[in-house]
């Protein structure tokens, strides 16, 4: 059967309580993302969280614009991640990791880390591009990127690295 955090695809919309068994996710609920469904999320608000994600293959979720996933957990993906114009936020209280893959050609827009872990924080396993913005929403946060993190501006914009020593407002970042 289909289980709490399992997308069933009636239409596009993430916080459309039709479109999962229950309950829209919270930072608690482990989300699959399955094969076959007619439709799959598109992600244009800031509020969706998840814990853990998981992307069958032949499932999708495109986040875009203004829209960003709040992820607590991990990220599992062997269909299509699109956040070329979207933003993820690193939220756990562990380390987190974004493993190799995790996006569709590697490229993200923006990257939020708001892990609140002791180092590593958060720990890239494999080639990223980053189009937009790379920030931290705190204090002694990490990114470990192993030399995988690559900013790539292009005509349309410029990718950057946010204020991460601030010391008012951000420190030992």
């Amino acid at each position: 059967g289909v289980g709490i955090g399992t997308w069933k695809g009636v239409n596009t919309i993430w916080n459309d309580i039709q479109n999962w068994c229950d309950a829209i996710p919270t930072a608690a609920t482990n989300v699959i993302i399955p094969a076959g469904k007619s439709f799959y999320p598109v992600i244009i608000t800031a509020s969706p969280v998840v814990k853990n994600i998981t992307i069958a293959p032949g499932g999708s979720v495109t986040i875009t614009g203004t829209g960003k996933l709040g992820i607590y957990g991990s990220i599992s993906n062997a269909g299509i991640f699109n956040v070329a114009d979207g933003t993820i936020e690193m939220l756990g209280s562990t380390a987190q990791s974004i493993p190799a893959a995790a996006f569709q050609n590697n490229d993200i827009k923006n990257l939020v880390i708001s892990n609140t872990a002791a180092s590593p924080g958060v720990t890239l396993g494999g080639a990223l591009n980053l189009y937009g913005k790379l920030s931290f929403t705190g204090s002694n946060q990490t990114f470990t990127t192993a030399g995988f993190l690559v900013l790539k501006s292009t005509a349309a914009g410029t990718a950057s690295v946010a204020d991460i020593t601030n010391n008012s407002v951000n420190s030992g970042n």
